[in-house]
């Protein structure tokens, strides 16, 4: 029952930390309201087709409706959990070993001209601590590069403001000539040393399709 509990906690964390985040416009924590109404409708268009996966023995490769991104994630994950996180891009989870992974798509078309991906990361920071958890403790960020993309990674540890629960998270925001990509993956903190590797994996493996 306690495991079941946590899971719950940790979906609903996910729901209001996701819907939030797109509906108040996750990148710039400074437009909330300018640029809501233009990501709910594109988020809804998105939320609305479920994803395509093809299976070999030991992953499963994601891809969007769009065929826009993909990922590759461990067979008997749920490759489309947008019920639960009915605002994000595309979404993944293993709850039985309490993995949960998001990719939420930003037009850099909403954002000044001169927004970077160390500017998003940086808002996305603000809402959290704001918004979503209590007590954040980010690690040092690193410049990287995932597939062609680059950008910049955080690991976060903190309390969940609903769940309660200490939760870490592991945050990439990437870019290409259109778009920021915020690749959002995170466990419970006692399970962070287990799930780690699984859940860098998926994220490294996100890709733009030609």
């Amino acid at each position: 029952m306690k495991k079941g509990k946590k899971a719950f906690a940790l979906i609903l964390a996910g729901i209001m930390l996701f819907s939030m985040i797109l509906t108040l416009s996750g990148c710039n924590a400074t437009k909330l309201q300018t640029s809501s109404k233009t990501q709910a409708s594109s988020q809804a268009v998105a939320s609305s087709q479920a994803p395509v996966s093809s299976q070999s023995s030991d992953n499963v490769i994601v891809t969007s409706k769009d065929g826009s991104v993909s990922i590759t994630v461990p067979n008997g994950w749920n490759n489309d959990d947008l019920s639960s996180f009915p605002s994000a891009y595309m979404g993944v989870s293993d709850v039985s070993s309490v993995e949960y992974l998001v990719i939420v798509k930003k037009s850099k078309s909403t954002e000044p001209a001169n927004f970077t991906a160390d500017a998003c990361l940086n808002a996305v920071k603000t809402f959290f601590a704001t918004y979503v958890v209590t007590g954040p403790a980010w690690g040092q960020t690193s410049n990287i590069t995932v597939n062609g993309l680059n950008g910049e990674s955080a690991e976060l540890s903190a309390t969940g403001k609903i769940s309660k629960a200490n939760l870490t998270y592991w945050v990439d925001v990437l870019e290409d000539t259109n778009n920021f990509y915020e690749v959002i993956g995170w466990t419970v903190s006692s399970k962070a040393d287990a799930n780690k590797q699984t859940i860098e994996n998926i994220m490294n493996s996100f890709k733009v399709n030609s």
